[in-house]
């Protein structure tokens, strides 16, 4: 069980770096790459959730005091790792919003223009008018 409990403080670990370094994308990238980082975090918490019921299968054929050690540590850590990914979902929705809000004023500004005509209707118009008679 050591061996298994080692893979997964590994996994662990790399969860959370990996969950840190999408947080922090965006406060330096101006556009991150929301779908290769929710493929990134889908596949490793596959990967944890593997590893965690096949641990959770050799800890009931323990049930030692060791084992039951382990696993409350492991929900510690499982649940620091679903507050940073909560911390995540609001970066994602602050961002999503953000980009909707800059649509919206994108869309505005595009009727405004179209509003003024083109200026291909103006191109035919007289430009001056003459009051001679």
């Amino acid at each position: 069980m050591t061996m298994e409990y080692k893979h997964i403080t590994r996994v662990i670990d790399n969860l959370d770096h990996l969950q840190a370094r999408h947080i922090d994308s965006f406060d330096h990238d101006l556009l991150p790459d929301l779908e290769t980082q929710c493929r990134e975090r889908h596949l490793a918490i596959e990967q944890l959730e593997t590893d965690i019921h096949i641990l959770t299968g050799k800890a009931k054929l323990d049930q030692t005091e060791e084992s039951n050690e382990t696993l409350v540590f492991l929900m510690t850590r499982i649940s620091g790792l679903l507050k940073q990914n909560r911390v995540l979902e609001k970066k994602v929705r602050t961002h999503k919003d953000g980009i909707e809000n800059s649509l919206k004023t994108l869309a505005t500004g595009k009727k405004i223009i179209h509003s003024y005509g083109s200026p291909a209707m103006t191109a035919n118009h007289p430009r001056v008018i003459s009051h001679t008679e």
